[in-house]
């Protein structure tokens, strides 16, 4: 089947894990798609390996930062310095499976154009298996999340992992500026359930992700994982949407974050259980029932 004209770019944070972000972006090189990369505040050792590997291509641009603007605040700034119509976000220790990626997702826009966010499988290769697909219900001030999945299609997204058409952004508006890191996608999606105009989401199976968990050595890698799992930046993250909201997230929201930094730390010569007292509380479940809201 040809490929009609497609406005589509790849989006990447890039905050430290070189060695992935460049396994990342060359899986998806073949492709020819404009790749743009926003060094979120790395250090200047890491940022010039990138470009080193980066220089070579012209379909990369970088956007440099000194300072880390966060997961949601990032995506903002590449969505607001772009022009592309459709924007695949991927973290920085993503890459593509599927070959012909791009033209399966051509077949499927043309499939579905009413669509305006497609979610691809996303293997997790530590845990070795696909990351479930989710809803949010919510009820009366809760929001629970909900596997239960009819035809295919959620009313939110992983924002690190998806297709997603600018008009999502034009009619929703953009991710929190006041939350730095942790539930942003799950903030916008709540929003659009709020406002009678949920985000309309398909899974498309036939393109496949591999989400790498990868154990980190660097002291640089070990920092950015500090940073991405910290439990303040998720606590204020959590205690955004109640007070914007006035919703509770229940269930398995936080405790992932936890898990995450314990496996990617576990090896660290620091030691296990020295570095993550400071991040990981005692009783996790406490956490999850509401101890966010003191």
């Amino acid at each position: 089947m040809q490929i009609r004209s497609l406005s589509l770019a790849l989006y990447v944070l890039f905050f430290e894990r070189v060695e992935q972000t460049i396994e990342c972006i060359k899986s998806f090189l073949l492709s020819n798609v404009n790749i743009y990369i926003l060094n979120n505040g790395s250090s200047n050792k890491s940022r010039e390996a990138l470009g080193k590997f980066c220089k070579k291509y012209k379909q990369i641009k970088f956007f440099d930062l000194d300072t880390n603007l966060g997961v949601g605040v990032g995506r903002n700034y590449l969505v607001n310095h772009t022009t592309e119509e459709w924007l695949l976000f991927v973290d920085n220790d993503i890459r593509v499976k599927t070959r012909d990626w791009l033209e399966r997702f051509n077949n499927q826009l043309s499939l579905h154009e009413d669509i305006e966010v497609f979610i691809p499988g996303l293997y997790n290769k530590r845990a070795r298996r696909y990351t479930s697909s989710k809803s949010i219900k919510i009820e009366g001030n809760k929001a629970i999340l909900n596997t239960e999945i009819t035809d295919g299609i959620l009313n939110c997204f992983p924002g690190g992992a998806s297709f997603v058409n600018r008009k999502l952004f034009d009619r929703l508006g953009s991710y929190d500026n006041e939350m730095f890191v942790g539930l942003e996608d799950y903030e916008l999606s709540i929003r659009g359930i709020l406002q009678k105009k949920p985000v309309k989401a398909r899974i498309i199976k036939d393109i496949k992700l591999i989400h790498d968990h990868r154990l980190v050595k660097k002291k640089e890698d070990r920092d950015a994982v500090s940073v991405r799992y910290d439990i303040d930046y998720v606590r204020n993250s959590f205690n955004r949407i109640i007070k914007k909201h006035n919703i509770l997230l229940e269930g398995d929201w936080i405790f992932g974050c936890f898990r995450a930094q314990e496996k990617m730390l576990k090896r660290s010569k620091e030691g296990l259980k020295k570095r993550l007292k400071r991040w990981i509380p005692d009783d996790v479940k406490k956490i999850i029932k509401g101890i966010f809201l003191r």
